[in-house]
C-alpha cells in the first residue's frame, strides 16, 4: 500500500522547513561570526591604541630624564659629581639600566573574570626589549600595524599591533579565538534552539492542518465507496476547494461515459435478445414441420427452410460479435498506422467477388488514391459491410461502385449502387441496430440483420471519419460515403 498523501505532504512540509532552518540556522551562525569578529576586532584595536598612549607617555619622561641627566653631567662635569654624592647616586641609578621594565601586579581585591586568562598585553621597545608582558601571554613574534592570527600550538590567537612613530614602541594586544567562538555559539544556538524545539509541534499542527484540508477528498472517497453500483449520478460540486474540482470533472466525466456504456450494453442486450428470439422460434417451427411432414417435398422444403435460417442467424451472431468488436474499438484506444485504402479494397473485393455474383450483381472499382490513417482490420470490415448492404438490398442486376480519391485534406471511400434506395425520412434511423427498415422477417427475401450500417459508423467513428447517406446517381439507389482525414 503506497503512502497516505497526508503523510507525504507532512514529511515533504517538514523536510523543506528543516532545510530552510538549517540555512537560517548557518546564516545566523555566519552573521553572529562576522558581526562578533568586527566587535572584538574594534576592542582589540582600542585597547592597544590606549595602552600605546599611556606607555608611549612613559617612554618619552624616560627619555626627557636621561637627557635632563645628560645635561647635568655636562653642566657639572664627571669630575665635580663626588662633590654631590647624593647626585651622583641617581646618576648611576638612572644610567645603569638601559630600559625601563614594568611588573605585572594583580591589584584590588574583586576577583576577576574567567576570561582574563584569555587576554594577552604586550608592550617592546624598538630594540625588542620587553617593557610589559601580561602573564598568560604566549610568545608571539613582533608584527607590524594590524590583525594578524597565531598559533602557539595550544590555542589560537588574534593580535592587534600598532608602532608609535615618536618612540618606536610596539604595543600588542589579543585573545584567544575561543572567547569568540563561545559567544557565536551562544547566539547561534538561542537563534536555532526555539525552532528545533518547535518543530514536533509545528509536525502536530501539520497533521491536524494537512488532515483538515484534505477532508474534501476524504468525502469524495467516502461517497463514491457507499455508492451502489448502478448509482452514476455525478459527485456534487458545492463546497470544494478548486484543487479538487479537476478529479471531481474527471469522476463525473467517468461517471457520465459509465452511464452511457451500461445503457448501451443493456440496449444491446435487449436488442440482440428480442433479434435472436425470432429466428429461433422459426428454426423450431420449421422444424417440428419438418418432423410431422410425411410429405418428402414438403419435408425437403422444410430442411431447407432450416438451413437457410441457420445461414441468417450465423449471420447475425457474426454480425453482433463484429459490432462488440467495433464498441470496443472505438471506446479504446486502438493504434492507427498509415495506410492506403486502394490496396485493402482490391484485396476484399477479390474475396467477395463469388458471393457477389452469386447474387446477379455488378461491382466496380475506382480507385482514386489517398492514405489514411487507420486500422487494417477494422476498415476491411466497414467495407466489407457496405458492399454486402448494396449485394443484399440491391436486389438482382444492381449495380455497385466502389471509388476512393482525394479531396484536399480527406479522403472519401464511396459506395454507391442503382438499387432501391432508403428513403430519405428512414436513412437516419437506418444507423440504428436491429432497424432495416420495412419490417421483414428472418425467411424474407431482405437476408440482413439490421447491423451492418451500425457496425460502419462506429467504426467510422473510431476513424475519426464522417458518414452520409444520400440518394445514388440519377436519384436512384444510394450512395454511403465516408470521409477521412487524409495521411501524406
Amino acid at each position: 500500500m503506497g503512502a497516505s498523501i497526508r503523510r507525504r505532504l507532512l514529511w515533504l512540509i517538514l523536510g523543506i522547513v528543516t532545510i530552510v532552518w538549517l540555512a537560517a540556522g548557518w546564516r545566523v551562525y555566519e552573521d553572529a561570526r562576522h558581526e562578533v569578529d568586527e566587535v572584538y576586532d574594534a576592542n582589540l584595536a582600542q585597547s592597544a591604541r590606549v595602552l600605546l598612549g599611556l606607555l608611549a607617555h612613559e617612554v618619552e619622561e624616560e627619555g626627557e630624564t636621561r637627557e635632563n641627566i645628560g645635561r647635568v653631567v655636562n653642566e657639572v662635569g664627571l669630575e665635580n659629581l663626588a662633590n654631590f654624592p647624593v647626585m651622583a647616586g641617581l646618576i648611576r641609578e638612572h644610567s645603569g639600566a638601559t630600559h625601563e621594565h614594568i611588573e605585572w601586579a594583580e591589584r584590588g581585591s574583586h576577583p576577576g573574570h574567567k576570561y582574563e586568562s584569555k587576554l594577552a598585553l604586550l608592550a617592546r621597545y624598538g630594540d625588542g626589549a620587553t617593557l610589559l608582558i601580561s602573564p598568560n601571554a604566549p610568545a608571539v613574534p613582533q608584527a607590524k600595524d594590524g590583525f594578524a592570527d597565531f598559533n602557539d600550538g595550544t590555542h589560537r590567537w588574534r593580535f592587534f599591533s600598532i608602532v608609535d612613530d615618536a618612540t618606536g614602541l610596539l604595543v600588542q594586544v589579543g585573545e584567544r579565538i575561543e572567547v569568540r567562538r563561545e559567544l557565536v555559539g551562544y547566539i547561534t544556538r538561542n537563534a536555532v534552539l526555539p525552532l528545533v524545539l518547535a518543530l514536533p509541534v509545528l509536525a502536530l499542527l501539520l497533521w491536524l492542518g494537512v488532515g483538515q484540508g484534505l477532508r474534501p477528498l476524504a468525502r469524495v472517497a467516502d461517497e463514491v465507496e457507499h455508492r451502489e453500483p448502478d448509482a452514476l449520478h455525478a459527485i456534487p460540486l458545492e463546497d470544494s476547494p478548486c484543487e479538487v474540482r479537476p478529479l471531481l470533472d474527471s469522476l463525473n466525466s467517468l461517471f457520465v461515459r459509465l452511464d452511457r456504456a451500461l445503457k448501451a450494453e443493456r440496449r444491446f442486450t435487449s436488442d440482440a435478445a428480442h433479434e435472436l428470439r425470432t429466428p429461433l422460434a422459426a428454426l423450431r417451427t420449421q422444424a417440428q414441420v419438418a418432423m410431422r411432414e410425411t410429405d418428402p417435398m414438403r419435408r425437403s422444403q422444410a430442411l431447407a427452410n432450416i438451413q437457410q435460417g441457420v445461414d441468417r442467424a450465423t449471420h447475425l451472431v457474426e454480425q453482433l460479435l463484429t459490432l462488440a468488436r467495433a464498441d470496443a474499438g472505438s471506446s479504446a484506444k486502438t493504434e492507427l498506422a498509415p495506410l492506403a485504402l486502394a490496396p485493402l479494397l482490391g484485396e476484399l473485393l477479390a474475396d467477395m467477388v463469388d458471393d457477389v455474383m452469386a447474387h446477379g450483381a455488378e461491382i466496380g472499382f475506382d480507385d482514386g488514391g489517398g492514405k489514411v490513417a487507420g486500422d487494417a482490420g477494422a476498415l476491411r470490415i466497414l467495407a466489407r459491410n457496405l458492399i454486402d448492404n448494396a449485394v443484399r438490398y440491391g436486389g438482382e442486376g444492381v449495380h455497385i461502385t466502389v471509388a476512393t480519391r482525394r479531396v484536399g485534406d480527406q479522403v472519401e471511400l464511396e459506395v454507391l449502387d442503382d438499387g432501391p434506395g432508403i428513403p430519405a425520412a428512414d436513412r437516419g434511423r437506418v444507423l440504428e441496430r436491429f432497424h432495416r427498415g420495412d419490417a421483414v422477417t428472418l425467411f424474407a427475401d431482405a437476408k440482413g440483420s439490421g447491423l451492418g450500417l451500425s457496425i460502419v459508423q462506429r467504426i467510422a467513428e473510431m476513424h475519426r471519419a464522417v458518414l452520409r447517406l444520400d440518394e445514388g446517381p440519377d436519384g436512384r439507389g444510394l450512395r454511403v460515403q465516408l470521409r477521412f482525414p487524409a495521411r501524406a
